[in-house]
């Protein structure tokens, strides 16, 4: 069974960090001081282990980044037929788009698109790509 984002921050601001090369500690401590809701993605839980999800779409990452077991907020990812243990997975729907069904999500070929397809899905009004 697939899990449902609930609606955690209607009508917020979210910010997702994703894990590019332009991030950085000083763009992840400028979101912790805005005190806005926080998506992390993949390695960057390391810059923001205060966020309140951490989204990672690759089962592999999950088997070999042991210390993200430890993050303590939602963990998530989409579901690639291997299940995780502690990690909520969200059905596979396609490549483009957004998928309104909070159980679904789209992929846009990278975890950044899919992390902002799940702010979307919990309320966010504004989304902060960083």
């Amino acid at each position: 069974m697939h899990w449902t984002v609930p609606r955690l921050w209607p009508g917020a601001t979210v910010a997702v960090l994703a894990s590019g090369p332009s991030m950085s500690a000083a763009v992840a401590d400028e979101v912790r001081r805005a005190g806005v809701p926080t998506i992390v993605v993949n390695n960057t839980f390391r810059l923001a282990p205060w966020a309140q999800m951490l989204y990672a779409a690759d089962s592999e990452w999950w088997a070999y980044t042991r210390d993200a077991r430890a993050f303590a907020g939602l963990k998530v990812s989409i579901d690639s037929g291997v299940r995780i243990n502690g990690v909520h997975q969200l059905r596979l729907t396609g490549m483009t788009g957004f998928d309104p069904d909070p159980s679904a999500l789209r992929t846009g070929g990278n975890s950044g698109y899919q992390a902002v397809h799940v702010a979307a899905h919990a309320g966010a009004a504004r989304i902060l790509l960083c």
